[in-house]
């Protein structure tokens, strides 16, 4: 909330503000007091609150820089002393604060931001690899009359067919959706330049559909829209999948009756192969309904990998049919599972839009919920409860080999997701039989042993199933000096918001491929605008040789589920996600976040527009669509 001085509070004010001048004026030695000048401030003039003005300069006091004192000399005058276009984030964030402390205004923000830019028309989001539009040169569409159809020369198949249903229906809605709110700006400019309608969208795809996406699927395509018609050519299925989804973008509404699209040429493919959402299924249980959503918001953004964290500490959701215990007494409730045929569904969904689903189930560390049903495979700990897997029974890995097993017949992803990250020693060290387990194996004290020893052997158990599986860790295994398969992929996730140089470096030396993810963990959530920050991360910026740079084959933002459930997941990934999406479809060179800003907002509507709760994230704005609760 605001707050407002009113003017019969004058002297009061004035006294504030000659605290700041004060306070930015005395030596660094008496600045430790001024706590004290605040609070005396405040009881003397009887007010038993401290005010938002007072708090807002106590919190930025220890930041002060020769900078900001002269920024608070100015500020009463709304001077901005930082007039350049280009501004450092540090410099963006202060101008902001200051420029709404106004000499004439009594009213002072705690969190000022600058508008949203106004969203741009027909463009999409992630930006091609390369695009050649003619804004000028303007194309009508009837919704009613406009169909999709395959060449002579194209194959088809159930995945293709079921994306023009979906698509068609997105248009229809669209097109329903707008006109109410049509207004003189809405309505095309340039009636000469109108061309006669385009009546179809034919696709052509070379090879015949494979039947599941993978990491070597061919995602590229050829998009012209010309005056009388409009073709996709795709090499893949998959590639036909990221036209559609291109072209539904750049349609938009001209008129009452009919959508545009601007005479457009693209060629167009991902930057990374591998680019994630990761959801945590366990701290809160999330319904299939939100998932399936949250993919059709994947699908927009053209990411193709739902990292499904299923079980953890908190929560065992998974029904296992060989183990059945393991939910019936792990999982929250009996309602709150997920069974084979409601996780069958899920990975359909995301076949028809060429999202892998990769299963993780995390050990040896972050399996609590695991003891519930079936306590005899974790280590005892002094003082009751479950710890980390118990490496030295052999029946802990014939349990693991049959649970993986079902997991891996059930998930058709060729990579399983097998944790190893976050595993506390404390209960190994003071379990007497690990400890005569690891003398045994001459292991000594070094618990890294014990654990490469668990992960070692259960990918040898793991293998002999021969299930032709990949395997992908997160970089605890390698933190901790753990030798795993050269296939294997590693996920780079520690230094939150930071770059973990150190352990990107090492992977890609060991010929390992990395996912990143680091600054991506969009659980942690700040307010006002931050989809910049996410915007501005490249993974291979930490790998310089061209050999190293091929190893990281994408990245994943990461959702954790402490605080996040039905009611906030899709308002808290979406758009924010969609920055890391740009990042990992478009060239490298697309960097610039004031020129992505329009295309941003616009996508941001376009999410709304398919019943996607997007919030806000670049400050006040309007979309100028109407959006059905």
């Amino acid at each position: 909330m605001n707050t407002y001085y009113t003017q019969r509070n004058k002297t009061r004010r004035k006294n504030r503000f000659s605290l700041l001048d004060r306070y930015t004026r005395m030596p660094a030695r008496r600045k430790r007091h001024s706590d004290q000048d605040l609070r005396h401030i405040n009881k003397s003039n009887g007010d038993q609150r401290v005010p938002k003005m007072l708090l807002f300069y106590k919190e930025v006091k220890t930041n002060l820089t020769k900078d900001m004192k002269q920024l608070s000399k100015q500020f009463r005058v709304g001077v901005d002393i930082f007039p350049s276009q280009e501004k450092s984030p540090g410099d963006q964030f202060w101008a902001a604060k200051f420029s709404e402390l106004r000499s004439n205004s009594y009213m002072v923000d705690e969190f000022p931001f600058h508008k949203a830019a106004p969203p741009s028309r027909g463009y999409p989001w992630p930006l091609p690899q390369k695009m050649s539009t003619n804004p000028g040169h303007i194309i009508t569409i009837n919704p009613e009359n406009f169909r999709f159809t395959l060449s002579k020369k194209s194959h088809s198949c159930d995945i293709i067919k079921a994306a023009f249903e979906r698509y068609g229906r997105y248009i229809t809605r669209q097109s329903e959706d707008n006109p109410k709110n049509t207004s003189a700006k809405s309505v095309v400019s340039h009636p000469r330049e109108q061309r006669r309608g385009v009546e179809m969208l034919e696709v052509t795809i070379d090879a015949p559909c494979d039947h599941y996406p993978s990491l070597e699927s061919d995602e590229s395509y050829q998009l012209d829209v010309a005056a009388s018609r409009a073709v996709l050519k795709a090499a893949q299925v998959w590639g036909a999948l990221r036209g559609l989804q291109t072209f539904s973008q750049m349609l938009y509404t001209c008129d009452h009756t009919k959508m545009c699209i601007n005479k457009t040429s693209i060629e167009d493919f991902p930057r990374f192969k591998h680019r994630g959402i990761m959801l945590d299924t366990s701290r809160h249980y999330v319904n299939p309904g939100t998932i399936k959503k949250n993919m059709d918001a994947m699908e927009m953004n053209k990411l193709n990998v739902f990292h499904w964290h299923v079980v953890d500490d908190q929560s065992f959701p998974y029904v296992s049919r060989q183990f059945p215990d393991l939910s019936a007494k792990g999982a929250y409730s009996a309602k709150e599972t997920y069974d084979h045929i409601v996780i069958s569904e899920i990975i359909e969904y995301g076949r028809l839009r060429g999202i892998r689903v990769l299963p993780e189930f995390d050990t040896p560390g972050h399996v609590r919920s695991w003891g519930a049903g079936h306590p005899e495979v974790l280590t005892e700990c002094g003082g009751g409860g479950g710890g980390p897997m118990d490496p030295s029974k052999n029946g802990t890995f014939h349990f693991l080999s049959q649970l993986f097993s079902e997991v891996m017949d059930l998930f058709p992803d060729k990579t399983i997701h097998l944790g190893g990250d976050e595993c506390s020693f404390r209960c190994w060290e003071g379990n007497l039989k690990i400890r005569e387990f690891m003398k045994e194996m001459g292991f000594g004290t070094n618990f890294n042993q014990l654990e490469e020893y668990y992960v070692n052997r259960l990918l040898l158990n793991l293998n002999q199933l021969k299930k032709n599986k990949e395997y992908m860790f997160w970089q605890d295994i390698l933190d901790n000096g753990i030798t795993v398969p050269r296939e294997s992929i590693i996920q780079i996730w520690k230094n939150w918001g930071a770059l973990d140089v150190t352990i990107l470096q090492k992977a890609t030396e060991m010929g390992l491929r990395t996912v990143y993810s680091t600054a991506w963990y969009l659980n942690y959530v700040n307010y006002g605008k931050d989809w910049d920050k996410y915007y501005n991360v490249d993974p291979t910026e930490f790998v310089w040789t061209p050999e190293a740079k091929r190893l990281v084959i994408g990245g994943e933002a990461c959702l954790w589920g402490e605080y996040i459930d039905d009611t906030n997941l899709l308002q808290t990934l979406w758009p924010r996600a969609s920055a890391m999406a740009e990042r990992l479809w478009s060239a490298s060179h697309v960097t610039n976040v004031t020129q992505a800003e329009p295309r941003f907002e616009e996508h941001r509507c376009r999410m709304l527009l398919a019943d996607i709760p997007a919030s806000p994230n670049s400050g006040p704005g309007s979309c100028h669509v109407i959006v059905n609760p």
